[in-house]
């Protein structure tokens, strides 16, 4: 467990954790710890570091016994829900990855396969969350940056901000040193100010929109003999007053009247989907 440092703080001194997704210490490693020290002057700031090559996190065997059954079911015993409770005792989360094809590492796309369960029962909701990619060349680098941040940001995470570095394996010129230099500043006070704003970011659209998704689907199957599928889900939705067709978000929060207009607009077809989706599903019976 030597991988996963803990700090004891105090309440009064923001508590950040960088979930490290790189094979190797090098680019990223060094882009962090600018951000780190940027960050440190702006305020009382904690640091925590969980690096991914070193903790032990099984490759996720695609069981779905964590969506239907439940995290707690799942057959791998490792470091998951050690890291789960690091993040959520966070205030905010960095997650620094090199660009691999215009994705992330295996490494990095494992830490997101094995807490894909909370996609469908999300929980981050109070982490501000940051991006942080670096890249060869420019080639895939906003893939990377979209792509972390669209699959963390289903699970609660509130981004407020990704950023991109340039670090080809050879000198770089100045100018690409002094725009480096720039974006470590702006993502440090960005990250900072929002942290320390006891107001939340507002979601976006997509997640507004991945919320009423799943909340008409669970609607739907709740009281019906498909909620033997997802037990899990439908009490974790039931449990926090989710399936109330007045919430348009999982904290209950003002989305906006934009945001509603557009949900009401496409709601009609977004329900027809999931009514041919599930008309098509096998009954409990015929699937024994």
């Amino acid at each position: 467990m030597d991988n996963l440092t803990t700090i004891s703080v105090s309440r009064n001194i923001m508590k950040v954790l960088v979930i490290m997704g790189s094979p190797r210490t090098g680019n990223t490693a060094r882009i962090v710890k600018e951000i780190e020290n940027e960050v440190k002057k702006l305020g009382d700031v904690a640091f925590s570091f969980v690096d991914l090559r070193d903790s032990h996190l099984e490759l996720c065997r695609g069981c779905h016994v964590c969506f239907f059954k439940g995290e707690t079911s799942c057959p791998l015993k490792d470091d998951r829900a050690i890291i789960e409770e690091q993040l959520l005792q966070a205030d905010g989360v960095i997650f620094a990855s090199p660009n691999y094809v215009s994705s992330v590492p295996a490494l990095f796309k494992n830490f997101i396969d094995r807490f894909a369960y909370a996609g469908h029962r999300p929980r981050f909701f109070r982490q501000r969350a940051m991006a942080i990619v670096t890249s060869a060349g420019p080639g895939g680098l906003s893939e990377a940056c979209k792509y972390i941040s669209a699959s963390l940001g289903a699970f609660g995470f509130r981004f407020v901000h990704t950023a991109g570095f340039l670090q080809p394996p050879f000198p770089i010129p100045v100018s690409w040193r002094k725009e480096n230099q720039e974006k470590v500043r702006t993502a440090a006070r960005i990250f900072y100010s929002a942290c320390e704003s006891p107001r939340l970011p507002a979601p976006t659209l997509r997640e507004v929109m991945g919320f009423r998704i799943m909340q008409l689907m669970l609607r739907k199957v709740v009281g019906t003999p498909l909620e033997k599928y997802y037990p899990s889900d439908c009490q974790y939705w039931k449990d926090h007053g989710w399936l109330d067709p007045t919430f348009y978000y999982f904290t209950g929060e003002d989305v906006g009247i934009g945001k509603k207009i557009t949900i009401k607009v496409l709601e009609p077809v977004i329900g027809w989907q999931i009514n041919k989706i599930l008309k098509g599903s096998v009954s409990p019976a015929e699937n024994q």
